[in-house]
């Protein structure tokens, strides 16, 4: 079977994931719209233009526009010619993804329609609401990765019936360890890291953060409530953005000695900080997704998740892999940090993050492919 998979960019959680499900299925060529993002990190792109058994990339000629959008009618052409036994539209808000999708429907051509997550946004303009459905309804199957964004597809005109819901991961079996680590390896680890072995002189616990500095993962806020946390807990803020100024300003004007600001990592270099966290806290404001809480259950480490997160929402709830709050509410969120050390938390995360892995998913979504191939095809 031949999967046409289109994207915006090779982000390289999904190019792990597009490898690792072409060999599976026969071959994916999967085509991307931009060679990147222009508010992402260049390094983070380092694997885009590798290749594999089962996988090749293609990059689609178009005229970036923005941060993310990209303007091409060339995907039509790359339809025609790859003649994909199965085509999988990953998203539709690009001129580019928007002229495809009316090709398709025009020409009765099938396809699946795949999103990363979604949120309804309350008052949102009438005119915006309509052009989303207009774009989103029509596919001949959907794949969403947890009930909420099943919603946000419905709330567009999507059939529920032809939802398929999948484990969504950037992480792989083999990078969960089989225990967490004892709290003394954890603080012996950041005890000899130069960056902050001054900071995280006698202190008792370590939190992660990690995300943009930018107003959506709401890192003023956490900065906010943090000093109301005991001075012997240090919380490093993992990233980059335009809020970085405004960071350096309140921790300085409010003598938080135990907050960091520690530099852009690796995928590999956030698994191995979270490895050493006693705790990761992701207060986003809104996330249609947010693979972080995955990755942080992924290494043992319990989270502090947002209610507006669908990551947090589908992983935190109903179990003690961690605590799941509103993130404006300073209490709850003092009590999930000063709640004791808990083993049966950590163990919890790595159960969860074993149920969500990059195998599971391309598990699921050879089957879902599959009948949906066998199904077109009658």
């Amino acid at each position: 079977m031949k999967v046409l998979w289109i994207f915006k960019h090779p982000a390289p959680y999904k190019v792990a994931f597009l490898k690792e499900l072409g060999p599976r299925v026969g071959e994916v060529v999967a085509v991307y719209e931009r060679r990147g993002e222009s508010d992402r990190n260049e390094s983070w792109y380092e694997n885009r233009e590798s290749r594999g058994s089962g996988y090749r990339p293609l990059y689609l000629r178009s005229l970036p526009l923005g941060k993310h959008n990209a303007y091409s009618r060339g995907l039509p052409a790359i339809v025609q010619s790859e003649k994909p036994d199965v085509i999988v539209v990953n998203g539709y808000s690009t001129l580019a993804e928007m002229h495809l999708l009316s090709y398709l429907k025009r020409e009765g051509i099938p396809y699946v329609f795949a999103i990363n997550g979604g949120i309804v946004k309350s008052g949102e303009p009438s005119l915006k609401s309509k052009l989303k459905e207009h774009y989103i309804k029509g596919a001949g199957l959907y794949l969403s990765p947890d009930e909420h964004s099943s919603s946000y597809l419905t709330h567009y005109g999507a059939d529920p019936s032809r939802i398929r819901i999948y484990p969504y991961s950037t992480i792989r079996a083999e990078d969960i360890p089989e225990k967490p680590l004892p709290h003394e390896e954890k603080m012996a680890y950041w005890a000899n890291d130069p960056l902050i072995k001054e900071a995280a002189a006698n202190k008792k616990a370590v939190f992660v953060a990690i995300g943009s500095y930018i107003e959506r993962k709401n890192g003023r806020q956490l900065l906010s409530h943090w000093t109301k946390v005991p001075r012997d807990c240090l919380l490093l803020m993992i990233g980059e953005g335009g809020q970085k100024d405004q960071y350096l300003y309140y921790i300085e004007n409010n003598g938080l000695k135990n907050v960091v600001l520690y530099p852009f990592l690796s995928h590999e270099g956030i698994l191995r900080a979270l490895r050493h966290a006693d705790r990761s806290i992701f207060l986003t404001k809104e996330d249609i997704y947010g693979h972080v809480v995955n990755e942080s259950l992924s290494q043992g480490t319990p989270v502090i998740g947002s209610i507006h997160s669908n990551a947090a929402l589908k992983l935190l709830s109903g179990n003690r892999a961690g605590w799941l709050i509103d993130p404006s509410n300073e209490k709850d969120f003092l009590q999930a940090v000063e709640e004791p050390l808990d083993l049966g938390r950590e163990e919890a995360a790595l159960e969860e993050a074993r149920q969500n892995t990059i195998e599971k998913m391309v598990e699921a979504h050879i089957s879902i492919l599959n009948d949906f191939r066998k199904e077109i095809a009658k």
